[in-house]
């Protein structure tokens, strides 16, 4: 959609006042019907679904028709965050190591605040995995499996942190990393280093159990060495082209 609307003072008006009414609701919730906004932002009817279109494309901003459309409030993913960053990432020739080395300090924080966090939910989410991720190394093994279970325990970790900054921008990261590798075995089929990959994470949700916080940041850290990626690999190695491949 081209930006000339940012040189027509009513569109933009309407844009922001848009904007600002979808953030001051929760997902979900109802901003307005069509000829309700149109009288309250004082605007026709094409520039209203001008700037819903503008709006729409940060996500803040649903229409449905019919008897009980009108706009909604919504928010962006992180998942659409990731896709952004994919192409810009790539078309700068980003490498796994710059990936990894920027969601390290990432994760070590998560998992000091997990590790003060008393919620029951958290803990018995993290007793189940020790049990379940056992079942990752048998046969046949799946390096994608493996990789979706390491993304999911992070990212139950940073739901639990309780610092919403620290949430997106890990979910961000792992989810280029996820996207980035689920075109190629990251290490190659190297089994040992995998298992090595998962006794580290165990270590980690051990420490959390223990509600150890200095303990569980250590742990994160030895959990996120580089040696666990090939660094020297560009994300267009994996992926061919800018376009990373999503599920």
């Amino acid at each position: 959609m081209s930006g000339g609307w940012k040189t027509d003072p009513i569109t933009k008006r309407a844009v922001d006042l848009l904007r600002r009414d979808s953030l001051l609701l929760r997902d979900g919730e109802f901003i307005g019907a069509e000829e309700e906004l149109r009288a309250r932002y004082g605007v026709s009817r094409p520039t209203l679904k001008l700037a819903a279109g503008i709006v729409a494309q940060d996500q803040l901003v649903q229409t449905r028709r019919g008897m009980n459309g009108g706009y909604f409030a919504a928010r962006p993913t992180a998942d659409a965050a990731a896709r952004a960053a994919s192409i810009f990432l790539s078309a700068n020739g980003a490498s796994l190591e710059e990936l990894v080395n920027a969601s390290t300090p990432i994760r070590i924080e998560i998992a000091r605040l997990a590790a003060l966090s008393d919620d029951p939910d958290l803990h018995a989410e993290l007793e189940a995995s020790l049990h379940e991720e056992a079942a990752l190394m048998a046969e046949p093994f799946s390096y994608t499996a493996f990789l979706r279970a390491d993304r999911r325990f992070w990212v139950t970790l940073s739901a639990a942190c309780g610092n919403p900054v620290l949430q997106l921008f890990l979910d961000v990261l792992l989810s280029l990393v996820l996207a980035v590798v689920e075109s190629k075995d990251p290490v190659g089929g190297d089994r040992a280093r995998y298992k090595d990959m998962l006794s580290r994470r165990h270590r980690v949700a051990q420490a959390i159990l223990k509600r150890d916080p200095a303990m569980a940041a250590l742990a994160a850290r030895c959990s996120t060495l580089i040696s666990d990626f090939d660094k020297n690999r560009k994300l267009t190695d994996y992926t061919g082209d800018v376009g990373l491949k999503w599920s």
